[in-house]
């Protein structure tokens, strides 16, 4: 064996040792994926903004601690609406009640020609976020009620003359 080759080979045996121990590095002079960088910061979570409602926009649900169970945010603005859909005028007695505080905000009777008039908005009363108004209509000895919330998600309270002499209340909700 001549020398130089007897040389070689513990020289090629120490480049393919070295070349196995750091493992393939990216010809780019970027790290490694098992090195992270110094220089560049690594991943964070970033919060995500909620897009909020304009005054036209539909309620959207905000963030719940419950994953899957939507959450509404205050909405202090809803109107108690009388409405008649008779031929006649009709009178219709008509309370709203605060829950929180046990305090009558409105008490009127409301004489209506066919149509409809809104006779009260819950944010007169200055509701401190979501709270519970009782609405409670009377006519010919009948009555309805509901209940509504500051919320988002209800609309507005509706009371009506139905046409047997009695009186109907319902609202929307989501």
């Amino acid at each position: 064996m001549s020398r130089p080759s007897a040389l070689l080979i513990p020289l090629l045996a120490a480049s393919l040792l070295l070349a196995g121990c750091t493992g393939l590095a990216p010809t780019d002079g970027a790290p490694s994926p098992a090195e992270p960088s110094l220089t560049d910061p690594s991943p964070t979570a970033t919060a995500t903004p909620t897009p909020t409602d304009t005054p036209d926009s539909p309620a959207t649900p905000t963030d719940d601690p419950t994953p899957g169970t939507p959450h509404y945010g205050p909405e202090p603005n809803h109107d108690v609406v009388v409405e008649n859909r008779l031929d006649g005028e009709v009178t219709l007695h008509v309370r709203v009640s605060r829950e929180a505080t046990n305090e009558t905000v409105y008490d009127e009777a409301v004489t209506l020609p066919p149509g409809e008039r809104v006779v009260y908005n819950t944010a007169e009363a200055d509701p401190d976020g979501i709270e519970s108004f009782r609405v409670v209509a009377e006519r010919g000895g009948d009555r309805a009620s509901v209940t509504i919330e500051t919320s988002e998600c209800y609309g507005d309270a509706i009371v009506s003359a139905t046409d047997d002499g009695g009186v109907d209340a319902t609202y929307s909700v989501c």
